[in-house]
Formats: C-alpha cells, sequence, structure tokens
C-alpha cells in the first residue's frame, strides 16, 4: 500500500529535512487505487455514518456489487423423496450500479502547510491528507443522504450542485413500503416503539445489527423526554454522552439528516408591515401543519418572498392567532413592502425523520481511480488541487428500512 508521504509527493507537496517544499507547476496526474483506497479509507474514519455503511471499489464505472442482506433464502431442503434438487442463486444477490463524478476543489497555502508541520497529534503527512479527505468524507456522506436529481434543472447554492448529481439514501428509501409520515406532529418517544413494531417479519432475525438513525436534534429530544422523569434513567440521559438506546436499539448520529424540513410552502391567509413583515398562518393551520394554533407557537416557519426570493426563518407566536414576524423586509424596497399574501409563501422549518434499520443496506461504491489536476495560484501562495473522483449510492433493498417523516422538533425552552 502506497503510504501518505507518496501520495504527496506526487501532488507536488513534501517535507524533508524540517523544511516544506511545495511544487509551483500545473499538472495533471492519476491516484491508483493503492493511493485512493486509503483515501477512502479516511473519508470513512472521519465520518462516523459513512463508516458505517458498505463500501466497495471497483475499476469500472458500472457493474454489479453483492447486496448485504438477501432477500430470499439460500437453502432449500434435499433427500430421498424429493422428486427433484435444484440449486439456484436468489435473484436478488447482487445489484448495478453506474458511478456518477463529482469534483473536489481542495486549496492548500503555505502557512496550511506550517500549521500540518507543526501539529504534534499527527504527522505532516497525516495532517495534509486530512484537510483532503475530512471534507471529501463530509461531502460524500451528504450526498450519500440528500442527494436528489430533481435539482439538476434548478440548483441554485453549491450545495444544491453537490446534491444533484445522484438520488441519496432518503429519496431511495421512499420508494419503499416501509415509509410512515407524521403529519407534523411533535416528537414522542412513542414513534421509536411504532416504528419498531412494523419491521417486517422477514428482517426480524437481522434486526440486532440494526440502529436507528437519527439527527443530533432528535437525539436531543428523545433524551429531553427522559430527563422529565424523575428516575436515575433520566440524570444518565442529562449526564453522558453515550447514546440512549430506545427499544434497545442503538442510534447512529447521522448529521447530513436535516432538521428544517416541511410541506410544501403556502401562501400565509395575510401580512401587514412597513419595516418588517407580520404574517397570519391560519391556513397553514386549516391545512393541517401545525394541527392546532396553539400547536404552532413556538415552532420555526420559513416565510419567502416570491418576487425577490428572498427567506427568513421565524418563530409563532400567538396574537389572537397564530402569527410570524420578520426581521427585514425580505429584500424588497423600504417602503414599498407588499402586502399581498400571494406575494409569499409560509411553511413549517423544523421537521426531521427517522430510520430504523442496519446502515449497511446503504451502500457506496468508489471508482478505483482518482484523476487530479494541480493549479498554482500566486494570491494565496500555495495551489488548488482538484479532484475528479466517481461513486455511486445505492439501497438495493429499501423495504428492510422503516422510515418516519414529518416529526416537528419544536425548540427546547430555557427554564
Amino acid at each position: 500500500m502506497i503510504s501518505h508521504k507518496e501520495t504527496l509527493r506526487k501532488l507536488g507537496i513534501s517535507k524533508a529535512s524540517g523544511s516544506l517544499n511545495l511544487d509551483t507547476t500545473n499538472f495533471s496526474g492519476v491516484l491508483v487505487r493503492d493511493e485512493v483506497l486509503p483515501l477512502i479509507n479516511l473519508t470513512r474514519k472521519h465520518n462516523e455514518w459513512l463508516g458505517s455503511i458498505t463500501s466497495h471499489t471497483r475499476s469500472s464505472r458500472a457493474g454489479t456489487v453483492p447486496i448485504y442482506r438477501l432477500q430470499e433464502p439460500v437453502m432449500e431442503a434435499v433427500g430421498e423423496l424429493d422428486s427433484k434438487q435444484v440449486t439456484t442463486v436468489p435473484p436478488t444477490s447482487a445489484v448495478a450500479y453506474s458511478t456518477h463524478k463529482f469534483k473536489a476543489q481542495v486549496v492548500i497555502s503555505r502557512e496550511d502547510l506550517e500549521e500540518a508541520s507543526k501539529d504534534v497529534d499527527s504527522s505532516f503527512e497525516q495532517g495534509t491528507i486530512g484537510m483532503f479527505t475530512t471534507q471529501i468524507g463530509n461531502d460524500t456522506a451528504d450526498v450519500a443522504v440528500n442527494g436528489s436529481t430533481a435539482l439538476a434543472t434548478s440548483a441554485v447554492t453549491r450545495r444544491d450542485h453537490l446534491l444533484k448529481g445522484q438520488d441519496g439514501m432518503i429519496i431511495q428509501l421512499a420508494a419503499g413500503a416501509n415509509v410512515y409520515s407524521r403529519g407534523g406532529a411533535a416528537y414522542d418517544e412513542q414513534n421509536h416503539e411504532a416504528l419498531y413494531d412494523r419491521i417486517p417479519d422477514q428482517w426480524r432475525p437481522d434486526k440486532k445489527t440494526w440502529k436507528w438513525m437519527y439527527a443530533d436534534r432528535v437525539d436531543n429530544a428523545y433524551r429531553s423526554q427522559l430527563r422529565a422523569r424523575a428516575t436515575g434513567l433520566g440524570d444518565q440521559a442529562f449526564r453522558t454522552s453515550e447514546g440512549m438506546a430506545p427499544m434497545g436499539v442503538l442510534p447512529l448520529i447521522v448529521p447530513q439528516l436535516p432538521t428544517n424540513e416541511g410541506p410544501t410552502a403556502i401562501a400565509p391567509t395575510s401580512v401587514a408591515g412597513t419595516t418588517e413583515c407580520t404574517a397570519v398562518l391560519s391556513t397553514l393551520v386549516t391545512a393541517g401543519n401545525p394541527a392546532t394554533i396553539a400547536a404552532g407557537v413556538g415552532r420555526k416557519f420559513l416565510i419567502t418572498c416570491t418576487a425577490t426570493g428572498a427567506s427568513e426563518v421565524c418563530v409563532g407566536y400567538l396574537d389572537t392567532t397564530l402569527k410570524i414576524k420578520t426581521v427585514g423586509i425580505l429584500g424588497q424596497v423600504l417602503g414599498a413592502v407588499s402586502t399581498t399574501n400571494t406575494h409569499y409563501t409560509v411553511r413549517p422549518y423544523d421537521q426531521s425523520r427517522i430510520i430504523l434499520g442496519d446502515p449497511k443496506g446503504v451502500q457506496i461504491v468508489w471508482k478505483d481511480q482518482w484523476i487530479f489536476d494541480r493549479v498554482r495560484d500566486p494570491d494565496i501562495d500555495g495551489i488548488k488541487i482538484y479532484i475528479h473522483l466517481e461513486f455511486a449510492v445505492l439501497v438495493p433493498v429499501p423495504e428492510m428500512f422503516m422510515m418516519l417523516t414529518d416529526i416537528a422538533l419544536p425548540p427546547l425552552a430555557f427554564s
């Protein structure tokens, strides 16, 4: 296996006799399998969820990989009374993949390299390679969770352009039969019990390998309900950093799972104001999310001015009815703030989801060759390295996961 030092030397970065060497010529090259595998392992090491799913490396851009859990028997009874003996491979034992291309840009200044060389906790090579792999790992995990090809025609932000390449776990799981909605109801620890009860019989033998997968705010909501109990468990939930285990199943915190989801935005009932926008949200209550005026108090809402595209996150409050108030005027001209309700859209902005299943049922297939381009940038006294990599995200059997969506996570109140 090629060392990090050799990989860096190939990129034109080296350290010898206490001095840093930074090649200032521009060139392109290829990182081959023996150089790519250590980088992939580090990207998985830097991201716990990415390190928990199944990972494959392949030399081809398209092909097949084994399915982690087969959904059909691989054995059959044989004996003297059998009229026919047939040995077959279940048709679901492999799944096709096709990798998608991504480009990563890593900027390394001479100052960055000097700081890496002073790191007493790791070698210069480990610190410098960490600049590459940490962010690549986080971005890969984001694609694996939130990727959406629907963004291909509407991408605006840098993150949109990251996620548009392929569908991630959330969208692929939506194709399964075990998706349930809370309809914007507030989180309750009973959510875990109900979801656990819905595990199909064919997957129950594997439940010891299952994990709860949710964002840290869901974990905090669960701990908050435990802390409300005057018991040893309530005290433990407050003091320990270890994961609580609903129904005896350990959690796997997935930071990439969003906590700002919500239904399709609709027009508020009315909007008033000259230096801010005060919106009445009765139309949202009528639509069922939030279910009542009281349920909307304290929740987050996203209001957007359709003319400017500017948005603001506000907190619902009670003033005869459910309302929100912005701080600014959403990109409009002072003195000409629209009071036409159809010029705005509003939706809850505090919902998340809980997934139950074996994380190894999510698979990522890496192309085992990365292309790089290195460009000298005098403005930073350093270099820019562009890495072209390919991978595919697969959920071959979405039915082996349970997913509960549309769970409201109102912010916890200060006591």
